[in-house]
This record gives structure tokens, C-alpha cells and sequence, in this order.
């Protein structure tokens, strides 16, 4: 869509974008970078580490000689890719230098931005994207009906067998349609009282926060331990306008792009939660 300043809605559009702005609001609004790890490198190629097996200790006595044991590792290749978007608005309206209109199409770009990151990490899509949690094999529980919590509770005591109980911080994320059956549990059986407060934006179970993405598939829910899943940022996000493309019609684009990659460096710490 091309933008003047008689567009509606044109005095919260952006004469000169921010990168800045851009990574910020993506960060606030992805809920991949959420749950997940960030790691930023100005590197085509990062190599993350694998660790396929830990050093065994073993009982001793004293003086004699202690069993060496190896840790033995692997790694992960993350190419980050791009994602990228594109506004033209008139000359007009991006000689305005109101901080409204910077701030506007800053954020326009960045949850659309936020919005193929998130499908992308969610699902498994082609390329040029980047493989997200469909590509990889996680631990696969059954939820049965969904009915009670069981299935959550399973997911967690998985989660604590596959990768410790040291495993950090976590999060369950669940489709919006999910997470709704969620809220309308009820605390016993013949009760109207809900399990979970309607006051808390954001429920936890077992104490765990559930997140919600429109991008996971409906009836499945993704028990992810932040430290076993990567997102690798490329530099920061670059924004660039240019008056040469549109030049005969007075316009000037307006570009963001940014590169991300994705890695899961123990696929089996993810725990999946199908529900029939």
C-alpha cells in the first residue's frame, strides 16, 4: 500500500525508521524470542554446541588413579535468514519528523516482522525460512481429551527426566482455542468456579506460564526450556529508504530487514502435548 499524508491514520506513519525500534518492539511482540534464547553475531554461520554425552564421575579411593571420562560434542549449524519488509509512502509525508510518525511505522514493520518469525519458528515452513519446532523430533505426549491437567503435569516431569531438574526457565505455548479450554476448567467437578483466576492475563500451570501463539497448531501445546532453544540474530536490523525506486512518482521506500535462525540443540527437551 502506498502512503500520503492523506491516508488515514497518516500522522502515525514514519519518515526515517529506526532499527532500533524495529528489534525492540520484534523482541516484545515475538513469541519466539520469549521463550527462547538470543543470541546475536555478526556472523554468516554460528555454530552452536551439542553436548551428545556428559562426563561420568565415579567413586574413588584415595590414592589411586581417577577414570578419565569425556564429554563428547557435537554442534549445530544456524544460518540466519532474512526477513524482510517494505513501506512506500510520499515524500510528503517522510519529510515529517514527528516522533508519532517514527514510532508508527516502526512497529507496523516490526509485528509483521515479529509475525514470520513466529510462523516460521512455530511450524515448518520452506525455504528461504528458517526450520522451526516442525522440523525437529520432540518428545511427544498424548493429551487425551484435555479435560484435566494431567497432560501438563506429564509434560513436566518429562521435561525434568529428558533434561534435568536444573533445566531453567520454561514456558508452555498453546493456541489461543487451547488455552481457552484451559481457562474454562473448573476447580471440582458441578463447579462454575474457574481453575484459574480471570484476573491473570497470563495463567501458569504448576507453575509454569502458558504464552499463546495464533502460529501452534490447534489441539497442541509446546513445553519449551529456554536454555534448549536458539534464536541467532545476524547483527541488528537494518532500515534503509531510497528515493530512486518510486522517483517518478515522488514516493520513497522504505526497508527493514532482519535475519534470524533458529536451533533446538536437544530436540527431545522440547515436550509436545497433542490433545484429540
Amino acid at each position: 500500500m502506498v502512503m500520503t499524508t492523506s491516508t488515514p491514520g497518516a500522522g502515525a506513519v514514519l519518515p526515517h525508521a529506526y532499527a532500533q525500534l524495529v528489534d525492540t518492539t520484534v523482541a516484545e511482540q515475538s513469541v519466539a524470542l520469549q521463550v527462547s534464547t538470543l543470541i546475536t553475531t555478526d556472523r554468516a554461520v554460528t555454530h552452536i554446541p551439542r553436548i551428545e554425552q556428559l562426563p561420568q564421575a565415579s567413586w574413588t579411593a584415595e590414592g589411586d588413579e581417577i577414570a578419565q571420562s569425556d564429554a563428547v560434542f557435537g554442534e549445530e549449524e544456524v544460518v540466519p535468514r532474512k526477513i524482510a519488509a517494505l513501506s512506500v509512502v510520499s515524500s510528503e509525508l517522510a519529510a515529517d519528523s514527528s516522533p508519532d510518525v517514527v514510532q508508527a511505522i516502526g512497529n507496523g514493520m516490526a509485528r509483521d516482522i515479529a509475525v514470520r518469525l513466529d510462523q516460521a519458528y512455530f511450524g515448518n515452513l520452506p525455504a528461504p525460512a528458517a526450520r522451526g519446532l516442525g522440523s525437529i523430533t520432540p518428545t511427544v505426549i498424548d493429551g487425551a481429551s484435555g479435560t484435566n491437567l494431567d497432560a501438563w503435569a506429564t509434560a513436566l516431569s518429562v521435561l525434568e527426566t529428558v533434561a534435568g531438574t536444573g533445566v531453567g526457565a520454561r514456558a508452555f505455548v498453546a493456541n489461543p482455542d487451547t488455552l481457552l479450554e484451559l481457562r474454562t476448567l473448573k476447580d471440582e467437578a458441578g463447579s462454575i468456579r474457574p481453575l484459574f483466576s480471570p484476573e491473570n492475563p497470563t495463567p501458569a500451570v504448576y507453575g509454569t506460564p502458558v504464552l499463546t501463539s495464533a502460529h501452534v497448531p490447534g489441539g497442541r501445546v509446546y513445553l519449551i526450556p529456554q536454555a534448549r532453544s536458539v534464536v541467532v540474530r545476524r547483527a541488528d536490523t537494518t532500515v534503509a529508504r531510497s528515493e530512486d525506486a518510486a522517483f517518478s512518482r515522488d514516493m520513497v521506500s522504505i526497508r527493514a530487514t532482519a535475519r534470524y535462525g533458529f536451533a533446538f540443540p536437544a530436540p527431545t527437551s522440547i515436550v509436545r502435548i497433542d490433545f484429540a
